[in-house]
């Protein structure tokens, strides 16, 4: 029996349920384990019945794999090269990255291979120094084949040289919870916050600023998604009890049993929110991917469809509504909406505040939602496929 080892990045929930849709295939034939952590070790806890064994650190990893698989995840990839093991990749964030050529030819080249296992931390460091999130290129310099799920039409130019081990693929989504539901309810997910660059502190700023956007409208078919360690305080912030943590499997359900699904602008969430047609409207960003996550899927699905479909997708987004928002760190965000919550720049907050409210309160509520939500399936039909993106990997694998 073929061993694997896996991992996630942790950013948010989105990589590690893109993990846990593939090992739930590849768990029937293969025998799988996990190494990570921040959220994703967390989320690999909370299934852990798909697993053998889970390791805190690539350290404790013993060389006896045939095969590594990584979801924007470097570090295993730098692990399985040192090895001389197989591997493969997931790439969420493709279009993001802006790394320059000869920055690449050095990683091409191998200036940056390690000696030792207790040189890739290292590694990471010096390499996302040079440039911004320099260490993710590893995930296409490393790695036998890179998988992309279709968010573009194309692979982008800056990584043409990438091509021959790249592969387009449908989204990689899990609808076995897609079920015929009376949909009444209104799902606010802020399970995605936690992630490398992100405080504790920020995270708490997040919730109260979503306090602040829906204390107007919110009522008892509010359901408010957020990571375990935050519920309570989340609780006494929103001043609601109705603030879960949800498995993989659990919150597909609770998007199932949906109207509309309030959140960032993931790649795997708003897959998923069209898939189980429910209407995705997006939340202020919580990294600086966001932005750039909801653009590039309006700018693909318009260029597919011929025609702008962005009225289709309602959003809250700073990038939307201030110019250089669009190209703020992580860090900047929170700074901003705690400038909002101490009262700064009060006619954005309200202009947010009033989307919210006419939104809720517009006539015939429930019929228009139903049509965004048919709007945004006819948007997103041609970019959607299938949705066997998992099984176009597993048939790679196999072939391994």
């Amino acid at each position: 029996m073929k061993r694997i080892i896996s991992s996630a990045g942790a950013w948010g929930y989105g990589p590690c349920a893109t993990l846990v849709i593939i090992i739930k295939k590849l768990s029937i034939v293969y025998e799988i384990d996990f190494v990570g952590n921040g959220v994703a070790l967390e989320y690999a806890y909370m299934h852990k019945n798909l697993f053998k064994k889970i390791y805190k650190d690539i350290e404790e990893v013993k060389n006896e794999y045939d095969l590594a698989i990584s979801i924007i995840e470097p570090t295993i990839l730098l692990w399985a090269d040192y090895y001389n093991i197989d591997s493969i990749c997931v790439d969420n964030l493709y279009w993001l990255w802006d790394w320059n050529e000869d920055f690449l030819d050095k990683i091409d080249g191998g200036i940056f291979n390690i000696e030792s296992i207790n040189d890739i931390t290292l590694i990471r460091e010096l390499t996302g120094k040079i440039t911004k999130y320099g260490d993710y290129s590893f995930m296409y310099s490393l790695p036998k084949k890179v998988f992309l799920q279709g968010f573009t039409s194309d692979i982008p130019d800056n990584l043409n040289r990438y091509r021959n081990n790249t592969e387009l693929v449908e989204p990689i989504l899990d609808i076995s919870f897609k079920k015929k539901v009376k949909k009444d309810k209104i799902l606010v997910s802020c399970s995605g916050m936690k992630n490398p660059y992100v405080s504790g502190e920020d995270i708490i700023i997040y919730i109260k600023l979503i306090k602040e956007l829906f204390k107007d409208v919110i009522n008892d078919n509010f359901i408010f998604a957020i990571p375990e360690e935050y519920i309570e305080i989340s609780k006494e912030i929103l001043e609601y009890e109705n603030i879960y943590c949800f498995t993989h499997g659990e919150m597909l359900e609770k998007i199932n049993e949906a109207v509309i699904l309030f959140a960032p602008a993931g790649m795997a969430t708003m897959f998923e929110s069209i898939a189980y047609n429910t209407m995705f409207y997006t939340l202020p960003e919580q990294h600086d991917g966001n932005y750039s996550n909801y653009k590039t899927f309006c700018d693909t699905c318009s260029y597919l469809s011929g025609c702008d479909i962005k009225k289709n997708f309602p959003q809250l987004m700073l990038g939307s509504r201030i110019n250089e928002a669009q190209h703020y760190a992580i860090d900047e965000f929170y700074k901003y909406y705690s400038r909002i919550l101490r009262g700064e720049n009060k006619s954005l907050i309200n202009i947010l505040k009033e989307d919210i409210n006419k939104f809720f309160k517009q006539e015939k509520f429930y019929e228009k939602i139903d049509q965004y939500t048919l709007e945004q399936e006819k948007s997103a039909i041609k970019l959607n496929g299938q949705y066997q993106g998992v099984n176009q990997i597993i048939t790679f694998v196999e072939t391994l």
